[in-house]
C-alpha cells in the first residue's frame, strides 16, 4: 500500500527572513557602488593568453598555449594603491595574484614587491618568492582598453620557466 502526502503550501526554509535582508543589503551595496563611481575602485578585466617562453616550463607540466582571464587593479587611479599594480590571472588548473609596480613602464626585470599567491589544489605562498616580471608594453590604466604584455621569469617558482603574457582588458 502506498502512501502520498499532498503538499498544499511550500513551507519558508528557516533563517529566510534573514537570507532575503542580507540580498537587499547586498543589493543596496552594489547599487551605491555604481551610483557613486567614485566609491569604487578602478579594475580592468579581460583575457588573452600565456604561452612558455622556454623549454624549461615542460618539465613542470607547462607547454603550449593557454587562454586565462585576467583583472588588474591599477596603481595610481582612485582607490587604488599609489606604488603597486594588483593583477590576478585565472589560469584553466588555477589562480595566480600578484602585484608589481608599472610606474617604471621599461623593459627590466622586477623583483615583485608583495608575495605572490598560488591557488592550485591549495593556497601555496611562497616565503622566498623567486617568480619576477619583465614589462613589454606598458599599460594604460586611463582608458577604457587597454593591452598589457608582460613576462614572468621563474613561472611558478620554477628556476627554469619563463611564460609570456598578452592581455586585452576592459575598464568596469
Amino acid at each position: 500500500m502506498a502512501m502520498f502526502t499532498t503538499v498544499t503550501e511550500r513551507p519558508e526554509p528557516r533563517g529566510t527572513a534573514r537570507g532575503r535582508a542580507a540580498a537587499a543589503t547586498l543589493a543596496a551595496c552594489v547599487a551605491t557602488a555604481t551610483a557613486h563611481p567614485t566609491l569604487a575602485a578602478t579594475e580592468f578585466f579581460g583575457g588573452g593568453y600565456m604561452y612558455a617562453w622556454s623549454d624549461g616550463c615542460a618539465t613542470i607540466g607547462w607547454t603550449g598555449t593557454h587562454q586565462i582571464l585576467a583583472r588588474w587593479a591599477p596603481q595610481g587611479t582612485p582607490e587604488n594603491a599609489w606604488n603597486t599594480s594588483h593583477i590576478t590571472l585565472l589560469l584553466p588548473t588555477g589562480t595566480i595574484s600578484f602585484g608589481f609596480d608599472t610606474s617604471q613602464q621599461r623593459r627590466e626585470f622586477q623583483p615583485l614587491p608583495t608575495t605572490p599567491s598560488y591557488i592550485w589544489n591549495d593556497v601555496w605562498t611562497p616565503t622566498n618568492p623567486r617568480m619576477q616580471i619583465v614589462i613589454g608594453e606598458g599599460p594604460n590604466p586611463w582608458v577604457d582598453q587597454t593591452e598589457m604584455v608582460f613576462g614572468l621569469t621563474h613561472f611558478s617558482e620554477s628556476d627554469s620557466c619563463e611564460m609570456r603574457v598578452v592581455l586585452t582588458m576592459s575598464k568596469l
